[in-house]
């Protein structure tokens, strides 16, 4: 743990008694690798070992780090609100496309921010897109990286978080989605699975997908969702990797 109460009084020590108590010539960036257990320090933040790589969502469920092929086929999925994706997502719900890279060969570092990419149309007038970053062990158990590595977008909000704009049924858009920060080691024989639905209920609201108030509306209409991932179209998870051995 950080003992923060004794950084704080360090740094108002240096600044208003004049003590030298060396806390300017400390990294100005500190960050936890879970999985690893260890610190990373830099001048900045990203750390100047930063490597951003895409990973791909492809066809037959299946990230990649090579760029998806021209031709392939999106995937679909319906989601109704009046039974809405719940948080976690669970088995045997078809509301939602995942996508899980092969088995990694050695530890893959992750630290920094993390975004996500969606390519995507729905045929309501407004709906919400939800991306998770899971980690799966060889056993298949499942750790959800929650509130680190998962994000959410209002398609009506996808230009603006302030002035939400309409969208037209059908039309092809893209979603640019935070997916908050992390820092964590991904270990050899485990894979990475991202997960598209659109909803997280209860930890959500759910979207009606009427493009009415969601908080006073009664009506509401099943979604038919698309997520593409071809060559013109490519949804992808941008991932902030570091190699450790680089890193003081």
């Amino acid at each position: 743990m950080i003992d923060l109460q004794n950084d704080y009084l360090r740094w108002f020590d240096h600044w208003l008694k004049g003590a030298d108590n060396g806390v300017i010539r400390e990294p100005l960036v500190n960050l936890f690798v879970m999985g690893s257990n260890r610190w990373v320090r830099g001048p900045k933040y990203p750390l100047p070992e930063t490597r951003f790589e895409k990973l791909y969502l492809t066809g037959e469920g299946r990230l990649s780090f090579a760029a998806p092929a021209k031709g392939q086929a999106p995937d679909h999925y319906a989601y109704d609100p009046g039974d809405p994706t719940p948080e976690p997502l669970g088995e045997g719900r078809k509301d939602a496309v995942v996508y899980s890279t092969a088995p990694f060969e050695k530890p893959y570092t992750i630290v920094g921010p993390v975004s996500a990419v969606l390519y995507a149309a729905t045929s309501a007038r407004d709906t919400d897109w939800f991306v998770h970053l899971i980690d799966v062990d060889g056993d298949g158990k499942q750790t959800r990286l929650w509130a680190t590595s998962s994000g959410q977008l209002r398609a009506s909000y996808r230009e603006s978080a302030r002035k939400p704009g309409p969208i037209k049924p059908g039309m092809i858009y893209r979603y640019a989605i935070d997916l908050w920060h992390t820092g964590i080691t991904i270990s050899a024989g485990h894979r990475l699975r991202v997960e598209v639905a659109s909803a997280a209920f209860p930890v959500y609201g759910r979207n009606l997908n009427t493009g009415d108030d969601n908080e006073m509306g009664t009506r509401y209409v099943t979604a038919q969702q698309t997520i593409y991932h071809d060559a013109a179209r490519p949804s992808y998870v941008l991932l902030p990797h570091i190699e450790l051995s680089a890193v003081p």
